[in-house]
């Protein structure tokens, strides 16, 4: 997720910060999150993410980019966001 320069999704934490990510790693994961995109009319899609700190969302999106050790320690918030958006790859680790 360091390099933004193609980032095609922009989702927008409970605390204000926009997270840019992309949208085929979101929508390999989560139907939620796919839904979401295919209804977009243009790119960047924005996404509210409400109820979740950035924190949260960048640990779950690292750990989707394989950094298997982006959840230590925010285990349990994380388990939640996947649990709200449907990303089986977290909940079932």
């Amino acid at each position: 997720m360091s390099n933004t320069k193609y980032s095609d999704v922009i989702l927008i934490s409970s605390d204000g910060i926009q997270i840019s990510t992309h949208r085929c790693i979101l929508a390999k994961y989560t139907e939620i999150f796919q839904k979401i995109i295919d209804k977009a009319p243009e790119l960047p899609v924005t996404i509210n993410v409400e109820n979740y700190t950035a924190e949260i969302i960048e640990a779950a999106l690292n750990f989707l980019y394989d950094k298997s050790d982006a959840i230590d320690g925010k285990e349990r918030d994380v388990f939640e966001f996947a649990v709200e958006y449907g990303i089986e790859d977290i909940t079932v680790s």
